[in-house]
C-alpha cells in the first residue's frame, strides 16, 4: 500500500511525550482551530458568489444543487462540527514551522506515514489524507469549475467532494505551511498503529537534554524510527536533514 509522509512539528513538553506513550495522535474540533476563519465557510454565501459569476448551463446547474441541497447545507453546518482534522507539513525543513510550531527551532519535527497518496487523493474519502489548497476564493472556484459535472453527479456525491474541499481549503496568507490533513468524522484523541512514527528530527536549537530524553523514550516504548537533525545547507538560508550516524545516537543515549 502506498503510504504518506506528513511532518508534524512540536515542542517538547508533557503533551508530546503523552501522545507518544499513548501511541495517539489528537484530532481538532473544527470550532479550536487557531485561525477563525479555517473550516468556516458559508456555502450559500460561496454558492451565490458563483452563481452571479457564471452563466448559461454552469449557472442553471449551480442553481439547481444550491436549491435542492438548501436542506442538506443546514445538515451540514451542524454535522460538520463533530468533525476532527490533524494536521502536519509537507516539509521537514520549514524554517517558518520550525519558528512557530517548535519553539524557535528548540523542539523536533515528527515524520508519519499514513496509507494513501496525498499528490492525487481520492476526493470521496472523508477519512483520509489530502493536501491543502491556497487561495482567496477556493470553495468558489471549486463550485464554478465543478457546475459543468453536476448532471453526472449523484446526491451522495458532489456532497461528498464538498465537504472534503471545505475542510481542505485555506486562506493564501498560509502556504507557507504547506500542510496536508488527515480528516476523520469525530475529532478527539485516536489510537495509531506505532508503525505510522517512522523518524524525529531535531531542530538547529533542541538541547542536548531534550534530544536525549526522545530518544530514551522512544526506545522504552520500543519505536523503530529513524533521528536526524537539521542542519544549515549551502544556501544563505537553506536547511537539510542530517541522519544521526552510530557515534552521535551512542553520545545521546
Amino acid at each position: 500500500m502506498n503510504t504518506s509522509p506528513l511532518y508534524k512539528y512540536r515542542c517538547v513538553n508533557k503533551p508530546l511525550i503523552e501522545s507518544i506513550i499513548n501511541r495517539e495522535i489528537y484530532f481538532s474540533a473544527l470550532s479550536n482551530i487557531s485561525d477563525p476563519t479555517d473550516c468556516q465557510f458559508n456555502l450559500r454565501r460561496s454558492f451565490d458568489i458563483a452563481i452571479h459569476k457564471t452563466s448559461g448551463k454552469q449557472q442553471k446547474n449551480l442553481k439547481f444543487y444550491r436549491g435542492a441541497m438548501e436542506g442538506f447545507i443546514s445538515a451540514l453546518e451542524d454535522r460538520i462540527q463533530s468533525f476532527g482534522i490533524w494536521c502536519g507539513s509537507l516539509d521537514a525543513n520549514n524554517s517558518l514551522m520550525w519558528q512557530s510550531h517548535a519553539d524557535q527551532h528548540r523542539g523536533i519535527c515528527l515524520r508519519y506515514s499514513f496509507p494513501g497518496n496525498i499528490v492525487k487523493p481520492n476526493p470521496q474519502a472523508l477519512i483520509g489524507i489530502h493536501p491543502i489548497e491556497y487561495g482567496n476564493n477556493p470553495v468558489v472556484n471549486w463550485l464554478i469549475d465543478n457546475a459543468e459535472l453536476i448532471p453526472s453527479l449523484n446526491f451522495s456525491e458532489f456532497p461528498e467532494s464538498l465537504i472534503v474541499k471545505l475542510l481542505t481549503s485555506k486562506d493564501q496568507c498560509w502556504e507557507h505551511q504547506r500542510e496536508g490533513r488527515v480528516i476523520s468524522l469525530n475529532f478527539g484523541s485516536k489510537k495509531i498503529a506505532q508503525a505510522r512514527l517512522q523518524q524525529i528530527c531535531f531542530g538547529l536549537n533542541t538541547p542536548i537534554r531534550d534530544q536525549a530524553l526522545m530518544l530514551r523514550i522512544l526506545k522504552q516504548q520500543q519505536y523503530e524510527v529513524t533521528a536526524c537533525r537539521i542542519v544549515r545547507d549551502k544556501n544563505d538560508f537553506g536547511l537539510a536533514l542530517k541522519q544521526l550516524d552510530t557515534k552521535e545516537l551512542a553520545a545521546l543515549y
